[in-house]
């Protein structure tokens, strides 16, 4: 690409497109650092106005730029990957195949527009077991065989021919729910039966202290999705963000002074992102599958908490951090209902996480690259930056659960977020996420936890036995390993996933 040579593969399905994301990000894959303006910041006005530009261009038959790549015909689909390469304005265009899977009618038009291309000063090399293919369009021909090449040959060119193309015609679309709105509905429903059931659930103080308790595991989950989506899976983060505490509480008391907020914040995202930034340089430079290295490092990580706290917990924790931070105070019928310190944190998170995947290329890369690796690697994605964004990522969010849990409980235990990463799994599979990569939201894994945590604190209003709970943790997990994601369970849609 910075030769300005572009490729276009013979295996469109594998190679040159990502099926499940939309038309707009699958032509806008390859430039999408052209499209942040300012720097960082993605336009969807810009991904949309180049898609459009190209389908007028391409002539493609689209009624909806939304919709998933997949949804078209092979001819269509063929020139948005077409459109992928024109619009880095290469120099030179090697199309591999360029119709293979591709019907008569479509054939015509697509050599139409590489004509049209040469004609404008491209330089083309069309590959092609095809002879016909190859003296229709070619000025000169090239034949190898079996490693050797026979002496050039010139051909005639035809006379261009015009291709007629059936205008557009705008229609509506079934759009439903998603996985989203389905977990939204689910949510709303289980809140009217258990207000219903129980005398306590819908009240000011319940519903503050669910979203105090849950924060923890919000800021867990926003970044487990960034790893879920760029097709990785980690289960050390609960053991790091306990080694955080336990390094970042020493280092603040005994050589900080005590240190404060702004030192703690610090100090926790930087050393949960190293942490982070360890699985991620296993996982890229040995080639080991994500989950076989979380699970050596969460062994590793509570092994050496363990042998060097020898389990003793921190009880002396800075006053900065043992005293509760309130934010809102509302009366409510039994005292107040307060939210503190971590639900701002929580949604400082969520939101961050949401801007860097929805409003920047490179998180729009990160979906392509969970999707189809290989076909974001060839579109000029890095995989060592998605790798290291991924789980530095999670190991930043990490961090900053580790710093707020300590602040809630106002002590350090060793293995007090053990355990924590199955719930923390199925609420993000739950909402939306896939095991294989590219799907996923941060709303989807917001709603994911929320959705679990009613439950949970459903079924300790009316007195049922904890373990329930880990019966559906299990439940969940055992459905997103055998159908892939919840939305397998619903009406499927040909709508692209977006954040």
């Amino acid at each position: 690409m910075r030769h300005r040579i572009a490729y276009l593969s013979e295996d469109r399905l594998n190679l040159g497109l990502v099926q499940n994301q939309s038309i707009n990000m699958n032509t806008a894959v390859t430039v999408l650092p052209k499209l942040e303006k300012p720097r960082f910041f993605l336009s969807p006005q810009r991904i949309k106005a180049l898609t459009a530009h190209w389908i007028e261009q391409l002539k493609t038959k689209v009624s909806d730029a939304e919709l998933a790549v997949s949804s078209l015909s092979g001819g269509n689909q063929q020139r948005i990957a077409l459109a992928k390469w024109l619009a880095t304005e290469p120099d030179v265009l090697i199309l591999d195949c360029p119709t293979i899977g591709v019907d008569i009618g479509a054939k015509a038009g697509i050599f139409d527009i590489i004509r049209n291309l040469a004609d404008q000063g491209m330089a083309i090399i069309l590959i092609s077991d095809e002879a016909g293919e190859i003296w229709m369009n070619a000025d000169r021909a090239l034949v190898l065989r079996e490693g050797a090449s026979t002496p050039r040959s010139y051909l005639r060119r035809p006379r261009k021919r015009r291709w007629r193309q059936s205008s557009m015609h705008k229609r509506l679309l079934n759009r439903r729910i998603g996985t989203e709105g389905a977990l939204f509905c689910i949510l709303m429903l289980l809140c009217v039966v258990l207000a219903l059931a129980t005398d306590s659930f819908l009240t000011l103080q319940n519903l503050f202290d669910l979203l105090n308790n849950q924060s923890v595991n919000i800021i867990f989950a926003v970044g487990l999705v960034v790893v879920l989506i760029a097709g990785g899976i980690d289960i050390s983060f609960a053991v790091a963000a306990s080694v955080v505490q336990y390094v970042v509480l020493s280092l603040l008391m005994n050589y900080l002074g005590g240190g404060n907020w702004l030192l703690g914040i610090l100090l926790s995202m930087l050393v949960g992102m190293l942490l982070g930034l360890f699985n991620a340089l296993l996982i890229h430079r040995f080639r080991i599958v994500s989950i076989i290295v979380t699970i050596g490092t969460f062994n590793l990580f509570f092994g050496l908490l363990m042998y060097f706290t020898r389990g003793v917990s921190i009880y002396d924790i800075p006053d900065w951090l043992y005293y509760s931070v309130p934010l809102l105070d509302l009366p409510a019928e039994r005292g107040s209902a307060t939210l503190y310190l971590p639900a701002a944190v929580m949604v400082v998170m969520v939101i961050l996480t949401w801007f860097i995947l929805a409003r920047t290329g490179f998180g729009r890369a990160v979906y392509g690259f969970g999707s189809n690796p290989e076909s974001a690697r060839r579109s000029g994605v890095s995989v060592w930056k998605i790798h290291a964004f991924a789980y530095g990522w999670l190991g930043l969010c990490a961090g900053m659960a580790g710093l707020m849990q300590a602040h809630i409980v106002q002590e350090v235990v060793p293995n007090a977020l053990i355990g924590q990463e199955l719930p923390i799994l199925a609420a993000v599979v739950l909402g939306g996420a896939t095991l294989g990569g590219g799907r996923g939201s941060v709303l989807g894994a917001v709603l994911g936890v929320l959705l679990l945590a009613v439950v949970q604190n459903g079924l300790n209003l009316l007195g049922v036995t904890p373990y329930a709970f880990r019966m559906i943790v299990g439940l969940i997990i055992l459905i997103a390993i055998t159908t892939s994601n919840l939305g397998n369970l619903l009406p499927r849609t040909t709508k692209a996933r977006n954040v």
